[in-house]
């Protein structure tokens, strides 16, 4: 099913370490430089490097153990430069009175994994109330971003009243900043309590910056549904849940009550299911018996997991995308918003939004 490359990946995420398998394949021989760019693309660098230094450095080629030591001082490098950008921002929003909740990056960085040199990520994501968006919006452009998309009135206007974000760019990298109020398209009928987020916020430090960020059941309710969206194509996804399952005190009850209000239960135990086949996860005993009483969880989550390295994993049809979409939901109220919201949003994007949306 994977390759020796695919497989040892997979091998050296997982704990407990298999020691006699990993050198086994090892000695079979690797690929290094594909082994690099599988770690790259699928934002586990850092991980990867991380158990072959420590573990298994004297069976690894030298010259192999330092092209990934320089990837991934090129991340730690730029994780550096981008939290320090991070910061500037959220210090002039605080300067302007604008509440603002980092998540993602370098704040889910220092928040699941206590370690922000064990995450790779290439953009910054700010959550802000939508009718702070144009105080926001100025207070971006005096610090030195760029709205990335040049929208005229009506525009700007629609993306505010369909869309969840907008997109600046800040520095001479032309660093992505994604600008949130909502945390998914309408289309996808995530009816999630964006109001109640204000009130669960928890903060993370970031080199002595105090900063907001998600709860522990709010990440997993919006990253799991994120991941689903997305098809899990990016095993970073996946190792975010878990680090989040291993490293945080969560409520379950909060978050199964809430995933079923959302019609979202599904995709979070799928979440979950790849968290513990991919990085041996221990899951608590009720998310356990939800996995087991779905079918459909455990046969999507098969999936997921067996066309993890497939480049037809995410359909570019949209209609056999929806087919996938529909299955991780399980209320047909919401199976029928959903092909609405996608209908209508179709015709929105043809009329009002030109430049296109991100996916």
């Amino acid at each position: 099913m994977f390759n020796p490359e695919e497989k040892l990946l997979l091998t050296l995420l997982r704990s407990p370490v298999d020691y006699p398998e990993i050198t086994e394949l090892i000695k079979c021989g690797i690929d290094w430089d594909k082994l690099l760019l599988l770690a790259a693309d699928h934002r586990v660098l850092p991980t990867i490097y991380k158990r072959l230094k420590s573990q298994f450095s004297e069976i690894v080629p030298v010259s192999s153990l330092l092209r990934f030591k320089a990837s991934n001082q090129q991340n730690t490098k730029a994780n550096f430069a981008r939290s320090g950008q991070l910061i500037k921002l959220l210090s002039k929003l605080k300067a302007e009175s604008i509440p603002v909740i980092a998540y993602k990056g370098m704040a889910l960085a220092s928040f699941a994994f206590g370690d922000s040199s064990l995450r790779q990520y290439g953009d910054i994501d700010l959550f802000v109330k939508k009718t702070d968006f144009q105080r926001v919006k100025a207070a971006m452009v005096s610090a030195g971003c760029s709205p990335a998309w040049k929208l005229d009135g009506s525009q700007e206007a629609a993306v505010l009243k369909h869309h969840y974000e907008f997109p600046f760019e800040y520095g001479d990298n032309k660093t992505l900043i994604e600008v949130h109020w909502d945390f998914m398209e309408s289309f996808f009928a995530f009816d999630f309590d964006v109001e109640g987020v204000w009130d669960r916020v928890e903060t993370v430090d970031l080199y002595g910056h105090k900063v907001k960020t998600l709860s522990p059941e709010d990440y997993l309710l919006v990253l799991a549904s994120h991941g689903g969206k997305h098809f899990w194509k990016r095993i970073s996804w996946i190792q975010d849940i878990s680090q989040i399952i291993e490293n945080k005190a969560i409520n379950w009850n909060e978050v199964i009550d809430r995933g079923i209000e959302t019609d979202s239960l599904r995709m979070v135990m799928i979440g979950c299911y790849l968290a513990s086949r991919t990085f041996g996860t221990s899951l608590n005993t009720r998310v356990e018996e939800k996995i087991s009483a779905d079918n459909l969880t455990r046969d999507l989550g098969s999936w997921f997991f067996e066309s993890m390295f497939s480049e037809e994993r995410e359909p570019s049809e949209w209609r056999k995308m929806a087919a996938v979409h529909l299955k991780l939901r399980e209320r047909y109220r919401t199976k029928l918003k959903y092909c609405l919201g996608l209908l209508s949003t179709k015709a929105i994007d043809s009329l009002f939004m030109p430049m296109g949306r991100p996916r």
